[in-house]
């Protein structure tokens, strides 16, 4: 059964802090995320830097106190994806299932650098889909992001996945088929 994959919407007690995005400006915003498997602060730094020298405004996963501040990179702690994904032009990740699937379900492109498990299949089905661009290293980040938006047809795949996936049966509907369908032992 398709079931519709949905953002996160909810905090997280410990790990969510209140949400503040820096004001929208002329440079694209990008999300960098590697979502709950991977907090490498290197590979947060190194993506930052090669987004910011490619001209974006920089929001980090991660804890304020975690990322070296500077001009342009934002730590936004973990927030729930369905507050930010309305917000940014396109998403950096490990290409996690979670992640990746409430970005396309908001049709917004990706650039995918995946780490462990099932990230490198996942990449692989978005790249083929061409809704997001693959990367070795994370300097390749920012070469990626003029990619990403100099090119409509990545935008275009994410846009047509996002289609696809609201056309499948929300979570709430399919539990509640499930409910509804159960025997309730009642003679």
């Amino acid at each position: 059964m398709d079931i519709r994959p949905v953002a996160h919407r909810d905090a997280v007690p410990g790990l969510t802090t209140g949400l503040t995005l820096p004001p929208a400006g002329d440079r694209p915003r990008v999300l960098v995320t590697t979502g709950t498997s991977v907090g490498d602060r290197e590979l947060f730094d190194a993506l930052a830097q090669s987004l910011v020298e490619a001209g974006a405004e920089v929001l980090v996963t991660t804890t304020p106190d975690a990322v070296v501040e500077r001009p342009h990179v934002h730590a936004i702690g973990f927030a729930p994806l369905a507050e930010v994904l309305p917000e940014i032009d396109l998403v950096v990740g490990a290409a996690g299932s979670g992640t990746l699937l409430a970005t396309l379900a908001n049709g917004t492109p990706s650039i995918l650098l995946p780490q462990i498990a099932d990230q490198p299949a996942n990449a692989a089905r978005a790249v083929a889909h061409e809704s997001a661009v693959l990367i070795e290293t994370p300097e390749q980040a920012g070469p990626a992001l003029s990619t990403l938006l100099g090119d409509d047809r990545y935008r275009a795949g994410a846009r047509r996945l996002a289609e696809a996936i609201a056309e499948m049966p929300h979570p709430e509907d399919v539990a509640s088929r499930i409910f509804d369908a159960r025997p309730t032992g009642r003679v």
